[in-house]
């Protein structure tokens, strides 16, 4: 079957090219409704190798056919892998056109795989990308940046920041990271568990004095999950996974000679879990309850960092949805 999807990007042709180089473009456009995880981004449009994660421990292994690259026009990928390679028989032609409304982007997948679920997942893909370079858009117009000022980033940073994130793993960890990649500028993972490259070991309640060297932004997202019976134990997990190690990561803020900006996870749970018709904003006294009392202490805790002049930007989230 030959499957064909085409849109208008709101953006140049060039730049468009230039975001699918970037690292984070695989996992902005991969549906998290695919049973499927990016293992390795391929380094190359021309001939470079993608590897995705499947259920029960396959991989989906597709490489790039330099015959068919045309540099800032058309790529082609190839699943190469078996079993996948007979079971999905998959093909993907990308191509790039200028068009007097940005670009045309035109894909066209040679597979076995349903037309229903190509459907999905293209939509998926082409909402990714044309929301994406918007955002570009709505940056160059209120001047934070300047087209493809440098080669470094399609977003013209004026400098490649260098970004620390916990909870990087999470649903909003991985969109944020991706985004910043393609930015331009480096993400350094902090992780409890096994460290790989990119990563650096965090140890909550006694994080390494050096953890943050050569940061120059950090942002925290880790906490407990909220879902589930609020039984005492469950309650005490939430508040101490969020207060006793935001104050930490704070301090080592607050005493780092690099860091300039600490970004903390917060929660709409501020404002308690009824407040009537009452308009609520960022200047609203808190709420009642357990969440408001967390949330409360948790914004707290980012007062070293604060009190140091570090600046400081506590996000209060509602439910986070994804695709």
């Amino acid at each position: 079957m030959s499957f064909s999807a085409s849109h208008v990007v709101p953006a140049s042709r060039e730049q468009v090219w230039e975001w699918h180089t970037r690292v984070g473009s695989l996992s902005r456009l991969l549906p998290p409704f695919v049973p499927m995880t990016p293992l390795q981004q391929a380094d190359r449009l021309s001939d470079g190798t993608t590897i995705l994660g499947l259920p029960a421990g396959l991989r989906w292994t597709s490489r790039h056919d330099l015959s068919r690259y045309r540099k800032g026009y058309a790529f082609t990928d190839v699943c190469t892998n078996a079993p996948m390679r007979m079971l999905a028989n998959w093909r993907h032609d990308h191509r790039f056109e200028d068009h007097p409304e940005g670009t045309l982007v035109t894909d066209v997948v040679d597979t076995r795989m349903p037309k229903a679920v190509l459907d999905s997942m293209f939509a998926y893909r082409q909402q990714q990308l044309i929301e994406d370079t918007a955002l570009i858009n709505r940056l160059k117009e209120i001047g934070h940046v300047d087209g493809l000022a440098d080669s470094s980033s399609i977003y013209g940073a004026q400098r490649r920041f260098t970004i620390a994130i916990t909870g990087s793993r999470g649903a909003v960890g991985r969109a944020l990271s991706a985004q910043l990649s393609l930015a331009g500028h480096e993400i350094i993972q902090l992780v409890r568990g096994k460290v790989k490259p990119g990563q650096r070991l965090w140890n909550p309640q006694a994080p390494d004095p050096d953890l943050l060297d050569g940061v120059d932004v950090l942002v925290h997202l880790a906490g407990e999950p909220i879902f589930g019976r609020f039984n005492e134990s469950h309650k005490n997990d939430i508040r101490d996974s969020r207060v006793g190690p935001t104050r930490k990561l704070a301090e080592l803020v607050a005493a780092s000679n690099t860091v300039t900006t600490m970004v903390s996870a917060s929660a709409i749970g501020y404002y308690g879990n009824d407040r009537g018709e009452e308009i609520l904003t960022e200047g609203s006294e808190p709420g009642d309850g357990f969440l408001a009392d967390v949330c409360v202490e948790w914004e707290q805790a980012t007062a070293p960092a604060s009190d140091a002049g570090k600046r400081v930007v506590n996000v209060r989230t509602g439910v986070v949805l994804s695709g």
